[in-house]
């Protein structure tokens, strides 16, 4: 049975070629043990986002520099972790790396937590230390948080929307009928979350 997918996607280590054009994107893709069906549309939309990250040099060689320096940590704990090794890319997706990065929403660190949601997943937060903004600290506790929406949702992808949504949001999907999915769809409505998501994997 195919599943109609409201989100998802992922990266690689070597980023593309200085002057090259934009990497296409294809029509399918496999992330998390899941095999991604994209339809034109969402190829389209995910294409622009490729052809955003790329298009300033500088921009996109800074943030090529805290990927060599910061992935290796994040790599060994999501495996120490048991999460998908695709994961590794959320972070881009969350600050670009920026151990400082603070949102409007009021999400801070590496993996953009708000303070409640880092006190839960066992980060310190005090007068002298947030360890939101400690790449150790704060990987395992997003793999902590990743791993609690996958025992409620049955399905990685949905885990790593519910990230970003929360799990309300998630649940409002219908999303009983992708437990254990191994193939599902994305649209041209799929989440903006995840056409980022799969743009950050083409790019990388």
């Amino acid at each position: 049975m195919k599943h109609r997918l409201l989100l998802i996607g992922f990266l690689l280590i070597t980023p593309t070629a200085q002057g090259a054009p934009s990497p296409p994107v294809p029509a399918k893709m496999q992330n998390a043990g899941i095999q991604l069906r994209i339809s034109r549309a969402a190829r389209h939309r995910i294409q622009e986002k490729v052809d955003s990250l790329v298009k300033s040099e500088k921009y996109f060689q800074e943030l090529v520099k805290l990927v060599n320096l910061f992935m290796p940590i994040v790599e060994r704990i999501l495996q120490e972790e048991g999460l998908p090794a695709d994961f590794k890319y959320q972070i881009i997706q969350e600050s670009a790396m920026v151990s400082d990065a603070v949102h409007i929403s009021n999400t801070v660190g590496f993996w953009q937590f708000k303070a409640n949601t880092a006190l839960e997943v066992g980060l310190k937060i005090d007068s002298d230390v947030d360890e939101r903004m400690h790449i150790v600290a704060a990987t395992r506790g997003a793999a902590k948080y990743l791993k609690k929406n996958n025992q409620h949702l049955e399905n990685w992808l949905y885990a790593l929307l519910a990230y970003n949504q929360g799990l309300g949001y998630v649940k409002k999907l219908r999303y009983q009928q992708h437990r254990g999915a191994t193939s599902m769809k994305v649209l041209p409505d799929t989440h903006w979350y995840i056409i980022h998501f799969l743009a950050l994997n083409l790019v990388f």
